[in-house]
């Protein structure tokens, strides 16, 4: 049917599947199997921002100047490998340079 010739003499007594591929009918959608897709735990990897650390503050720079002098902002490393600079929310204690230094980013 197919127009392969049997590999083995096995193959070649062996019955088809024609019957069991091919209805006449089609099937009751109620007789259907139920199909759940397995389950995979989540990547820890895939939906991680990761907070490198604070920007690191311009020379001379006051507490109520505006950025780039200014306030410093978190930097993030995002999943796709890019980075995305915060500003400090309400409730974020901006350290000072020398509680921590920050990070200088080169692009």
């Amino acid at each position: 049917l197919h127009g392969l010739e049997p590999l083995t003499a096995r193959d070649a007594g062996a019955p088809d599947l024609f019957s069991a591929i091919t209805l006449d009918a089609p099937r009751d959608p109620s007789t259907w199997p139920r199909v759940h897709p397995a389950w995979t735990p989540p990547n820890p990897e895939a939906a991680s921002t990761e907070l490198i650390g604070w920007e690191s503050p311009a020379p001379g720079a006051t507490a109520d100047a505006l950025w780039p002098t200014g306030v410093r902002r978190k930097i993030y490393r995002l999943p796709t490998g890019e980075l995305a600079f915060v500003p400090p929310g309400p409730c974020d204690v901006v350290p000072t340079a020398d509680a921590d230094p920050g990070c200088i980013v080169l692009s």
